[in-house]
Parts: structure tokens; sequence; C-alpha cells
């Protein structure tokens, strides 16, 4: 256990016995004993005087041995803690097995800040299929989860379990372990459970609750009203959503610096998507640069491609020169599937796009498209960007918009344009 992870521990551990968190000098005063420092050396750092930091450390010790339900004192903190780690409860058998991971270290160290340090209630990863969002969700929470007291993972890929199920999944996972009172609400009962205890809740798939049009079906509407509370009342847990669509209320919810935020997550940088495919033996010198930027960097499609490549002994020049070979099936179901969801409207801003040589504007995506009153020109763009279909170019004077090459080959492949 590093200083940082015992730190994060002992503060949870304070908050969870007492509704509050440590206080900056007492995480100075155990951060400086977790690096074998005397008071008297304290004292000399931060300028104060040595018996008023011994009389702080006495009472840190004291704080931590009410919350670790042992005596601890400079001597055996560490030992009480990692005695105390393993009291923590996890339920993550429907989280996936991510034995192999690339790259992802900017989004990892993002989502990081933002669950540990910022905070967040309600964090939305953002992506179409196969980018990786699971694999980035089960990641963090590797990377996480020793923060929390609770961390419970569901899957709601296949037949999604309405609110009611879900919230009394959930409270039976939580009142094991602590008793909960019956006369309250069950989302104020979470809520509440939220707030006295550290908790991680996964939710992988969440688009799987809503329509084309991006609102919730029937018998998932009041995910919304769940996602709402957790986003604005004040605790200390986190909903960390995986969606290829954007909620409806996360974005009324959602600012820079409020704790519920969005991560759009894009393809993988060069190296790590040509990791995927040279891991397996084949040829460094391959066009790897094209393949990759035609699949827009998305892990799935490469390993399909790669797959492509070992059984039917194809090169590199080939899946480049021959859009069938490009768009094969297990792709083409799944990019359909994507176009399935989209209105007319929106097909037809796709269709515009892919037609283009260039990046377009709004005024010339919509010069020749004649909306009715009530559709918005942004708000068309909007849903399509918050899919991952449209790709942003912000200048100073105008923003510009494009689909990815795949998208564009898909278009054409399917005769929705010609080529």
């Amino acid at each position: 256990m590093k200083g940082e992870e015992g730190l994060n521990l002992a503060d949870l551990a304070v908050f969870t016995c007492g509704g509050k968190h440590l206080s900056s000098l007492e995480k100075n005063i155990f951060h400086s004993s977790w690096e074998g420092q005397s008071y008297s050396e304290m004292a000399t750092n931060y300028h104060l005087n040595p018996q008023y930091i011994r009389n702080k450390g006495s009472e840190l010790w004291n704080k931590l041995s009410v919350a670790l339900g042992e005596k601890v004192n400079k001597n055996n903190f560490k030992e009480a803690l990692k005695r105390y780690a393993p009291k923590l409860y996890r339920d993550l058998k429907e989280a996936p097995d991510v034995s192999v991971f690339y790259g992802r270290t900017y989004e990892l160290a993002t989502l990081e800040s933002w669950i540990l340090q910022d905070k967040c209630r309600l964090i939305t990863l953002l992506g179409m299929p196969g980018i990786g969002k699971t694999a980035l969700a089960t990641q963090i929470t590797a990377q996480v989860q020793r923060q929390f007291e609770y961390v419970i993972w569901r899957t709601l890929e296949l037949n999604p379990p309405s609110l009611t199920e879900l919230l009394a999944d959930l409270i039976e996972f939580f009142s094991l372990r602590r008793g909960l009172t019956t006369f309250k609400p069950v989302i104020s009962q979470l809520m509440d459970f939220f707030y006295s205890h550290r908790c991680l809740v996964v939710l992988d798939g969440v688009e799987k609750l809503q329509g084309p049009d991006r609102q919730y079906l029937a018998n998932y509407e009041n995910y919304g009203c769940l996602f709402k509370r957790v986003g604005e009342v004040n605790h200390q847990s986190c909903l960390l959503l995986t969606s290829r669509e954007k909620p409806p209320q996360i974005q009324l919810l959602e600012c820079t610096n409020h704790p519920v935020r969005s991560f759009r997550i894009l393809g993988l940088d060069p190296d790590s998507a040509q990791k995927i495919l040279t891991d397996q033996g084949f040829p460094t010198e391959w066009k790897w640069d094209s393949i990759i930027e035609l699949y827009g960097g998305n892990p799935l499609f490469l390993q399909l491609a790669r797959h492509k490549l070992q059984k039917h002994c194809l090169s590199s020049n080939q899946i480049l020169t021959k859009t069938n070979y490009l768009i094969f099936e297990q792709i083409g179901v799944i990019i359909d599937d994507i176009f399935s969801r989209l209105s007319d409207w929106e097909n037809q801003v796709m269709v515009k796009l892919a037609q283009a040589k260039q990046p377009l504007s709004i005024e010339q995506i919509f010069s020749t498209l004649e909306l009715p009153n009530y559709l918005i020109p942004i708000e068309l763009l909007e849903s399509l960007y918050e899919r991952s279909l449209l790709e942003k170019q912000e200048l100073v004077t105008e923003t510009l918009f494009s689909i990815q090459p795949l998208i564009v080959d898909y278009v054409k492949l399917f005769k929705l344009i010609n080529p």
C-alpha cells in the first residue's frame, strides 16, 4: 500500500465513522508519518510548535483508533490500515475480465482525478460500439476501488432490470453489510447510504434503457429520476455509467466544475492501436497507420480486422483497397445497428457529410436540407455528435463537422449515396 492510497483509506474510514474528513494538518501529519518523519521534523517543516504537532498527531491516531476499531498509534498505523482494507465489500461478478488492455493513459488519469480529487458523483463514459467503454470502466474501477468501501458492477446489456429491480438489488447488497431502515422511499435510502458510505456503482450499457429517440423506453423512465438525484444531492459516492448515447438528464446536470461529467471516448492512440495488430505477429512494416485511421482507432474493429487478416491470409493492402474487405459482416452489423437508431433527418445529415470532400460548417450542411420548423439544426448535430458519429473541428469563426472514413465507406457500400 502506497502513502496516497493509505491516506485516502484513512480519510474514508474516518469520514464513514464520524461524518467528517481529515483536516489538512492531519493529512500532512499522516503523510509525514508515513514517510518516517518525527514530530520535531514535522514542526520544522510546517513552522509549528513541536508540542502542538504532537498533540494533533495524538488526536489523529485517536480518530483512526475509533474508525478502524483497534488501538492505533504512530508506530502501527500502517499495519492497522492493511488489516482494515480487506473489510471493503465488492460485487464484481458481472464485470468482464480485461486481461489485455491497451493505452488509455490520459483517460485513466483524467477519470482518476475526477473520481478521487474532484469527488464527481456521476460520470458517463460515452462512445460508439467497440471503442472500449466497458474495458476503460473495468480498468478505472480496478484502479480506484481501494478508495471505496463498497463497489458493485451491474451490466444492463441483456434484459435490463427495471429501476425497482435494480434498487432492490443494490439495497440487498448494501443492507447485507449495514442495516437500512425500511420506512423511507428506496431512492432516499440509497442516497442516505451514498452520503454515509463511499460507494462506487457501475452501470454498463445504459443505452439499452433508451429508444432511437434517446428517450427512455417503457418501464425504464424512472432511471432518469435516479440519475438526477445522484447528480444533484450531496454525497461521497460515485455512479459510473457507460453508454453509446448520453441519457437525457446528464446534459442538464453537467458542467466543468460540477460533480456530474461526461467523457467522450475516442479511438486509441496510434502506438496502442498498432499493438493490437502486431502483438499477433503481423509484420510491423505493413500499412498499419492507414488501417488504424480507417477504423478510427476502434479496438473492437481492429481486432475484427486482425481476425479477418489471419483467417483469409489477406495483406494490409487488400484491406485498404477493397471496401467490402473493410466493412465485413461483423462490423457491418454493428454499424447497421447504429444507423437503425437514427431519424430520417439524422440519416440525411450523415449522407450529406459522406458526400462531402471536406469538413462542413452548419450552414453548408443544411443549405440544401429543408428541415421542418420543429427541428433545430444544432440539435440534430448534437444528437449525432453525442452518438460519436460526428467529429468537430473548432475554428476561430466557426465549427466544422465531418465523419470517420469507415462511416463514409459504409454509406457508399450500402448505396445510400453514389461512390
